[in-house]
C-alpha cells in the first residue's frame, strides 16, 4: 500500500492467533493480537514480514508512486476491464488475474498488469518473467484456500516467483 506518514494495520487470520512475530525485529514493532486479528501501526515506508501461527504474511508500504500507469491506458493489462476480476472480493478472481499475468508475459509491448482499487480474492498466482504488477492505492489481493502444494522443502505462498527474472510488484 501507499503511505505518506502514519497508518494503522489490521491483519485478519483464518484462526485465532496463538503466536506471532513481526520482522524486521530491529524495529521493535509493538503489536496486539485479539482473537484472529493482529493490529499495529507503521510510520513511513517499509517492508514487514509477519509470521502468524505458522503462516507468513508480507506487507509492503511505499511512498506514492510517480508516473504510475493509468487504469485504461493501452500499455496495461487491467484485471477488471479486460479479464473480469471481481473488485468486491465476493467471487474468486484467480483465473482472471492469472490470465492477465500470462498475457503480459507473452506481450512484448505491454508487460504491466494493473490491479485497480478493490478487494480481489485469489488462490495462488504464478508470476512470470518481465512482468510488473501495479496495485492501485486501495487495491488488496487476498490469498484464499491456498491448496497448491510445493515440492518437499519449500514453503507454500500466495505469489509464486519461482525461476523468474525481472519481476516487480509496485504500489502507488
Amino acid at each position: 500500500f501507499t503511505i505518506d506518514g502514519h497508518a494503522e494495520v489490521e491483519i485478519t487470520h483464518s484462526t485465532d492467533i496463538k503466536s506471532f512475530t513481526i520482522s524486521p525485529k530491529r524495529r521493535n514493532q509493538p503489536a496486539v493480537s485479539d482473537g484472529n486479528k493482529l493490529r499495529f501501526s507503521v510510520d513511513g515506508w517499509g517492508n514487514w514480514t509477519m509470521k502468524i501461527n505458522d503462516d507468513i504474511f508480507l506487507l509492503f508500504a511505499h511512498t506514492p508512486e510517480q508516473d504510475a500507469p493509468l487504469p485504461h491506458a493501452p500499455e496495461v493489462h487491467n484485471i477488471v476491464t479486460e479479464y473480469g476480476a471481481d473488485p468486491t472480493g465476493k467471487t474468486e478472481s484467480t483465473q482472471a488475474i492469472q490470465r492477465a499475468i500470462d498475457s503480459a508475459a507473452a506481450d512484448e509491448s505491454v508487460r504491466i498488469v494493473y490491479v485497480p482499487d478493490g478487494v480481489y480474492s485469489s488462490q495462488i498466482l504464478f508470476l512470470r518473467d518481465n512482468v510488473t504488477i501495479y496495485l492501485a492505492p486501495n487495491a488488496e489481493l487476498q490469498g484464499r484456500d491456498l491448496t497448491y502444494k510445493r515440492p518437499t522443502g519449500h514453503k507454500n505462498g500466495f505469489l509464486q516467483i519461482d525461476n523468474c527474472m525481472n519481476v516487480a510488484l509496485r504500489v502507488y
